[in-house]
């Protein structure tokens, strides 16, 4: 096993131990899923992104219960503009399309991607931009 892969592993743990011990009774994919993190921690490949849920689970990002982080998606170049646009055409919120990201690749900054992942993620977000009833969540 990798360095990398160690580290990965130990801050997916310990993201799951953070939460346990602040909300204890809460279910932690629940928490996640609220946060707009909508994948299981295993699937996340970003050591940034894993800081960043750790820091929100441990209560050192400013958050409370229930509620959305304020959402980064790196910088956007010409791609992940028209990516926006297109995710609001379809009726998504950040977190949504910040959750299709992460299922995709296991980042969350658009500038991680390679082309054909973000290539990907236009073709999924033009198929919801032509649907006629949006789905809003």
């Amino acid at each position: 096993m990798s360095n990398l892969e160690t580290y990965l592993k130990r801050s997916r743990s310990g993201i799951v131990i953070a939460i346990k011990k602040r909300f204890p009774d809460e279910d932690y994919r629940q928490l996640l899923r609220d946060w707009g993190y909508d994948v299981r921690l295993s699937q996340i490949h970003d050591p940034d992104l894993l800081r960043e849920i750790h820091a929100l689970a441990s209560g050192y990002a400013p958050s409370q219960l229930h509620q959305y982080p304020q959402p980064s998606l790196g910088t956007l170049d010409a791609q992940g503009k028209y990516a926006f646009a297109l995710m609001h055409q379809a009726g998504w919120t950040v977190p949504r399309l910040r959750a299709l990201i992460i299922k995709t690749a296991g980042t969350a900054n658009w500038a991680k991607l390679t082309k054909a992942q973000q290539r990907q993620i236009i073709n999924i977000l033009k198929n919801y931009a032509k649907k006629p009833n949006k789905e809003t969540s």
